[in-house]
């Protein structure tokens, strides 16, 4: 039996174990696809219906500020397929289950250290380098960024 609760974030409206969102009047609103995810139209902008559906029927710890699809499914949106996560909580189930690409790199500074690994974000903030930049040396699309270079012969 399909269940209701208020939605603490958006009070006007409810959501239900069947992962749909409905109004004050009890009207269900239509969802659409914002990236995947199913998204609706409020009376003061949008929601995400994983969101809305985790804060009713999901417990969440201090840090946990992401909402997991447990079978990565993101139109699955009914309570049991939710869970809150942390961000690396998140990240790791994304690329665990096969989602996530992580593209490895072997790069070399301005000064000819050789830098091999798979986070090249992580590279990029510790650096102060454009992620976008330095991904398009990585896969040979530039031929470098701020003196950084692709690093062997084996990337």
């Amino acid at each position: 039996m399909e269940q209701w609760k208020r939605i603490p974030s958006h009070p006007r409206y409810e959501a239900s174990t069947h992962g749909r969102i409905r109004n004050s009047n009890g009207k269900v609103i239509k969802q659409n696809l914002v990236n995947g995810y199913p998204t609706v139209g409020l009376a003061y902008g949008s929601a995400y219906v994983h969101r809305a559906v985790a804060e009713c029927f999901c417990e969440k710890a201090e840090g946990q500020i992401e909402v997991n699809h447990i079978d990565c499914d993101r139109t699955n949106n009914v309570p049991s397929n939710l869970e809150w996560c942390t961000p690396k909580e998140n990240s790791q189930h994304y690329v665990s289950h096969g989602r996530g690409v992580q593209t490895s790199y072997n790069l070399r500074d301005p000064h000819g250290k050789v830098y091999i690994g798979t986070n090249l974000s992580k590279l990029c903030r510790d650096f102060g380098l454009q992620q976008g930049n330095l991904h398009k040396v990585v896969k040979g699309e530039r031929k470098s960024h701020k003196g950084w270079t692709r690093g062997g012969s084996n990337v």
